[in-house]
């Protein structure tokens, strides 16, 4: 789109302010004249204007959906993170529950991610486009845990007598693990 400003002249001194309002690329000429009628293309300048921030990322996981008990992933989980079209770059970080924490920077083009750690775990992308417009997306809330849960602590009480054998009735005492539900 070629974009001139209008000629001043002796009638019209002064500054002339034309306002870009609509996104896009606008090429800009400046043309004086003096009263012989001689003419000068004084500037040319190119402007370009983006005021509106990238799409959202579209994800995806693996595995899909949780794999274990109470909506429980028992593995990590693996974000595939496929930016639009419009986005030139983006941010990783995630969540520990606490706090968030950025490992990547400047990513370009589609990227996998882990959620490693046990826990709840969320991811946050923020996406740039080209002219440093940015937003903010984040991904699903993962519960994670891959751990094991502790071995219970066994008592026995009773009368032992050799070769590990017990001589009296044996009481055997099963305490629960704090990580257990049931």
């Amino acid at each position: 789109i070629m974009y001139f400003l209008k000629k001043i002249n002796t009638k019209n001194k002064g500054n002339e302010t034309k306002k870009i309002t609509a996104e896009g690329t606008y090429a800009a000429r400046v043309f004086v004249y003096n009263s012989a009628g001689n003419s000068r293309n004084c500037s040319v300048g190119t402007y370009k204007l983006d005021k509106t921030a990238p799409d959202c990322p579209t994800i995806s996981s693996s595995p899909n959906k949780p794999n274990g008990n109470n909506n429980y992933y028992t593995s990590e989980v693996v974000l595939t993170i496929k930016p639009s079209s419009d986005t030139n770059h983006w941010d990783w970080a995630t969540d520990d529950g606490n706090s968030w924490h950025t490992y990547s920077t400047n990513v370009k083009g589609k990227q996998q991610k882990k959620l490693i750690s046990d826990g709840t775990r969320q991811g946050r992308i923020i996406v740039y486009d080209n002219a440093g417009n940015a937003r903010t997306c984040y991904t699903d809330k993962y519960k994670i845990d891959k751990t094991a849960p502790d071995c219970p602590t066994i008592k026995t009480s009773g009368t032992k007598g050799d070769n590990g054998w017990y001589t009296s009735k044996i009481n055997v005492t099963v305490s629960q693990p704090k990580d257990i539900d049931q």
